[in-house]
């Protein structure tokens, strides 16, 4: 079998359609051998590494020895890897570069165009210059070397006028927009031209380069629009016009993850690397593998599908489908899940998980199967067939029994079980690579007892295929395995699902069964019509209104899928105006009128209060039907247009509507309220005939201090910011007074034509009520704002002053101290048993103060008397976050997990323990496993795959190096949080077999292979339940099936509730906790102190756990 270095891709063609790779290049020798270099008959450096010889008569350095005994017949354990001293930053950097060298991705070398070779470059893209090393986080990217600067520094020629010309043209954009530059995730892009690009080439230039750069970072999906997940009409034309001058055309994917990939059909480019972002000095790599000093050994850990339209998730992800209802309707088939298993949709697929070229060739031979006492061993011989030292990766893959073989379970065509990288293999080296998989590892997960019990792993009868290859879709069996009776391996805890329906093996969907709406938050769909039922009341009265007297409240916990307005329709008998009554969150909606059983009005954003109190007795109505409405205001741009502030087409959490019956003048109307703080936003959708300047004025009430408008709100139409100067927001009544509104001064604003989203953010606290929006079109200039550096400098510097900790010294000792219970495990529950009911809340509370210089996020919160100390936290999983001082920016997720490498998977966390230490920190905010779902996910850059025997195994070995060191890894986050879509508000509906298999699996595995000490708790629900006040997800499920004794902590300043989460065992609440209200609900018994003994003495134990505070208890 030929491996994937034998294979070409045209960009845009499908996977029947691969093309022959014979390209070649040189190496360099590993840096950690002793052997001087010479060149061999073909040109190469000899290398220590995996080598056939060595260059000093036979007798092997050390490294040598340890290598060749480790590499050639490899087991993959992790036992035999070698220890390496990363305790100088500059060795952690050097990584780095190691890291980017294996990570990066060839996916396309058509004509042998790379490794470059005595060619002259020119190098198109504007951002080819800026410093994208990482995932968006607070980490310092200022050391990191952009890639024409790499590109350069390798000794390749550029074209120095078309650099001048961009370096100049930014110059010039930047002067125009006072210093802006990225626009969300992307890269103003310079205008190119057919004739520039003609005279770039007829200056000497014979290749060109095409970067197209794309930033990651948290809380911000990417949008499905030209600019961001497509390509911006200037990058079109770019592309276009470039690959109509140069036969030779290179692109880089300098992308967090992926982007459409349509417009490889009708431009013709012949190299193609996938680079991510590669760190603080992985550019560099980039270029030696552009020279050819480096061979890339990168595979895909994502598949990349030609439009977003294809992923199987594109129509119920984040802000592009369900809102906040993310329905996993696709179930166990995700990513490369879904392509292998139904052949039609596979011819959308551009580049398939695992894929990666090599500048040399492979073969695979001699493949043996074996299977003895459960365990099943593949092995085969991988030699280099090329011209050039390189590095191959087999995948071992297995197939469950599919329906046409009577299996009614069933599952995907394809799963990972295991994979192994050869060492650098010289011209005709081989290495035999060995990989185990245990049999019932292939078991699938039966929620609805299909064929066993139901919630329950299963072995279902039928032949198991086991597959080789070197990517999802190049793969052939080299074995099986028979079940000749269905097994049942373990019966697990129920968990509930409110998804309706999920996709099955057939391709048909399957209705899945519902739970009691009785007791329950009840999800309101943002699209179509969602049913309520009259008897999922909270307090449930019947199934009907007429089963209430007269004065009874119905109430229900509802969970809109966005905030806005919404239709309301009661089913059944008609109701009158008088004969019902609405509150949200307690407050009545006035003057609500019934028509045709229909009323409209807002709901807040996030979990709200709904009741409604039957006014007159025999009201048969058993259902209510929400339809979200879709508010839009034209804008005619003659005269004044009016909207109403409750007529929103989206809010945040929390904003709500209410009525008044006076404004000061007699008039009755309504506002919105609840802006509890800075950043809250609603947005007003507007279609706009004519566009041009208009005056922005509001209807408000408000008895604070007259400010500067700008102080107040903040203003955004279709997402560009508005410069709100000169005006201000005036008193319109005195405290204590009867409330009164008034109507601001118009302050200009730009509208373009067509849909435009306005969008007012609050900018303090507390906020005006706002009842009306004004818009009328005028002459006016927009002017710029000019940022307030002074008060911009003050604010960094009171940030680096923040307050620390007090000292432990500071505090007398009292009592049995923690110290005295690391010396005798025995007196934990003598030590608890002597806290008072607030320092048993201080222990699973959580600070924003930090215990060391630099510290940025906090820690646990101390309890000095009693000799428990605190642990510093740090950001995050691609480098640490430190105020005022200089971490590496290692190599995103998606990079490190790119190498196929365990060794470097363990090295990684090497050195992210001595940069913990160097900077004293204890927990590290990571790593991060989420399984990558859709390709637009803001984060996805930081987590390594859509599979999740990869993302296991990957941080599995990360994880064990990192503690190693003594370093807390805070595995994150737990669980189903694909999305930065309002992810606090967020709820995954998805099926017990898709959370057993895909997405808690992953955490599964790494838990039981590499015992992380903590986790952290997303911020998002699943099936309608907040993760950290679930008590299957948080203690069922990890601690009573997975035996893991580790730690949760939340996700900071989530909005879930202290008390809730203690009681379903969360342990920490961060960044700071509910002391007050954790101590008041133990003084009145709602918690009992047994309940928080058990997560108190989890926090004391991984306290324990810790390095630092290890040498502090033994001192």
């Amino acid at each position: 079998m030929g491996g994937s270095a034998k294979r070409q891709r045209r960009g845009g063609e499908n996977l029947q359609n691969l093309q022959t790779n014979r390209t070649h290049g040189i190496t360099g020798r590993d840096k950690r051998c002793r052997h001087p270099t010479e060149k061999s008959d073909k040109g190469m450096d000899s290398l220590g590494c995996g080598r056939s010889r060595c260059v000093d008569g036979g007798s092997c350095c050390d490294f040598c020895k340890k290598t060749r005994q480790k590499s050639l017949i490899f087991t993959g354990k992790g036992e035999d890897f070698m220890e390496h001293n990363f305790a100088e930053k500059e060795q952690r950097i050097d990584f780095c570069r190691r890291v980017a060298g294996e990570g990066v991705v060839l996916l396309k070398n058509e004509d042998g165009i790379l490794p470059l070779k005595g060619k002259k470059i020119a190098v198109f893209g504007s951002a080819q210059n800026d410093q994208v090393a990482n995932d968006g986080s607070k980490v310092d990217q200022t050391k990191a070397v952009g890639i024409t600067a790499a590109i350069c520094e390798a000794g390749i020629e550029i074209d120095k006028t078309l650099y001048d010309t961009y370096a100049q043209w930014r110059k010039d954009y930047m002067l125009r927009t006072n210093g802006a530059w990225k626009q969300g995730h992307f890269f103003p892009e310079m205008d190119v031209s057919e004739e520039l690009a003609r005279q770039t080439k007829a200056r000497g230039a014979d290749t060109a380069i095409i970067v197209i750069t794309r930033s990651s970072y948290e809380n911000s999906d990417m949008n499905v629009e030209k600019g961001d997940y497509l390509l911006s009409d200037t990058e079109e034309e770019m592309v276009r016009n470039v690959c109509k001058v140069f036969d030779d055309v290179v692109l880089l994917l300098h992308i967090g993850c992926s982007i459409d990939l349509s417009f490889l059909d009708t431009c013709h480019i012949k190299g193609i690397l996938y680079l991510n972002h590669l760190g603080v000095n992985g550019n560099p790599a980039m270029a030696e593998i552009l020279t050819g000093k480096i061979n890339p050994s990168g595979k895909l850990t994502v598949t990349l599908a030609k439009r977003y339209e294809d992923y199987p998730s594109s129509k119920s992800f984040g802000q592009h489908g369900g809102g906040l209802l993310q329905d996993y309707e696709e179930d166990v088939y995700v990513g490369y899940r879904y392509f292998e298993s139904f052949p039609e949709k596979s011819r959308n697929v551009v580049y398939p998980f695992g894929f990666g070229l090599s500048y040399t060739t492979f073969s695979v031979t001699d493949e043996t199967f074996e299977e003895k006492d459960g365990e099943i061993t593949v092995a085969a011989k991988v030699t280099n067939t090329g011209k050039t030292a390189g590095k191959q990766v087999l995948q071992l893959y297995y197939a469950v029994p599919q329906p046409e073989d009577g299996a009614r379970l069933s599952g995907p065509a394809k799963q990972l079980c295991n994979f192994e990288k050869t060492a650098l293999l010289a011209p005709g080296e081989s290495q035999i690579l060995r990989m185990t998989l245990k049999a019932d590892d292939m078991a699938s997960f039966d929620d609805l007892g299909v064929i066993s019990e139901e919630n329950a792993w299963v072995m279902e009868k039928g032949v198991y295929s086991i597959l080789l290859g070197t990517d999802s879709h190049d793969t052939h069996p080299v074995g099986e395995h028979r079940e000749e009776t269905t097994r049942v391996l373990e019966k697990c805890h129920p968990l509930v699902t409110t998804l309706p329906k999920r996709l099955t093996r057939s391709g048909s969907m399957e209705e899945l069964p519902q739970p009691s709406g009785e007791g329950r938050d009840f999800a309101i769909s943002a699209i179509g019509k969602t049913i309520l039922p009259v008897s999922a009341a909270r307090n449930r009265k019947g199934e009907s209104f007429a089963d209430c007297k007269a004065g009874e409240r119905c109430v229900y916990s509802l969970l809109p899928g966005t905030g806005g307005g919404y239709r309301l329709t009661f089913v059944g008998a008609p109701v009158s105006d008088d004969a019902l009554e609405i509150q949200i969150n307690g407050a009545p909606l006035k003057d609500l009128k019934f028509h045709q059983n229909r009323a409209e009005f807002a709901l807040p954003l996030g979990r709200c209060e709904f009741a409604v109190t039957v006014k007159k007795d025999g009201i048969d109505v058993r259902e209510m039907e929400f339809e979200k409405v879709e508010a839009v205001t034209a804008v005619e741009g003659t005269g004044k247009t009016t909207i109403e502030a409750i007529n929103m087409y989206e809010s945040d959490y929390a904003i709500n509507t209410a009525n008044f019956d006076d404004d000061g003048n007699g008039n009755r109307g309504s506002y919105i309220t609840n802006f509890y703080a800075v950043g809250k936003t609603v947005v007003y959708k507007l279609e706009v005939k004519q566009a041009g300047t208009y005056l922005l004025s509001f209807k408000y009430a408000t008895c604070d201090e007259e400010k500067p408008v700008n102080k107040v709100f903040a203003v955004l139409a279709s997402n560009i910011v508005q410069p709100l100067t000169g005006k201000l927001l005036k008193k319109t009544y005195q405290n204590g007074e009867p409330r009164r509104f008034g109507v601001s001064d118009g302050f200009p604003i730009s509208l373009m034509q067509g849909t435009v989203y306005l969008k007012i953010s609050s900018a303090c606290v507390p906020f005006p009520l706002i009842s009306q929006l004004y818009l009328e079109r005028t002459d006016a200039e927009v002017t710029v704002d000019v940022r307030d550096e002074e008060t911009e400098n003050k604010a960094a510097s009171a940030a680096k002053k923040r307050k620390l900790l007090d000292s432990p010294d500071m505090y007398e000792k009292i009592g049995i101290q923690l110290k005295d219970v690391y010396r005798d495990p025995s007196l934990m529950q003598a030590f608890l048993d002597q806290l008072s009911n607030r320092e048993l809340a201080t222990i699973v509370s959580g600070t924003s103060e930090n215990r060391t210089p630099g510290g940025d996020v906090g820690c646990n919160h101390p309890l000095f008397e009693r000799g428990v100390p605190a642990g510093q936290t740090s950001d995050g999983p691609c480098g640490l976050r430190q105020v005022g001082q200089f971490p590496i920016a290692f190599p995103v997720g998606m990079v490190l997990a790119a190498t196929f490498n365990r060794e470097l998977y363990y090295e990684n966390g090497l050195c992210m323990a001595e940069e913990c230490l160097a900077y004293d920190v204890d927990f590290l905010l990571g790593p991060s496993i989420n399984i990558l779902r859709n390709p637009i996910g803001g984060r996805n850059c930081s987590y390594y795959s859509e599979d999740r025997y990869l993302a296991s195994e990957t941080a599995i070995f990360y994880i064990r190096a990192l503690q190693s060191k003594g370093v807390a890894a805070v595995l994150k986050h737990y669980t189903a949080n694909s999305t930065e879509y309002e992810r606090l508000k967020s709820n995954s509906r998805v099926s017990g077999r898709a959370l057993r298999e895909i997405y808690l699996k992953a955490f599964e595995r790494t838990c039981k292979e590499s015992n992380p000490w903590c986790m952290m708790s997303s911020y998002n629900h699943v099936n309608d339940v907040k993760v950290c006040e679930s008590y299957p997800l948080i203690t069922e499920i990890p601690h009573d099936e997975w035996h893991w004794d580790g730690i949760f902590m939340t996700d900071w300043w989530n909005d879930s509730t202290h008390v809730a989460e203690l009681k379903a065992g969360h342990d920490l609440k961060m960044a700071t906790g509910d002391i007050d209200g954790v101590t008041k609900a133990l003084d009145s018994g709602e918690l009992s102190r047994e309940e928080v003994y058990v997560c108190a003495r989890r926090v004391l134990k991984t306290l324990m756990k810790i390095g630092r505070i290890k040498k502090e208890m033994e001192a």
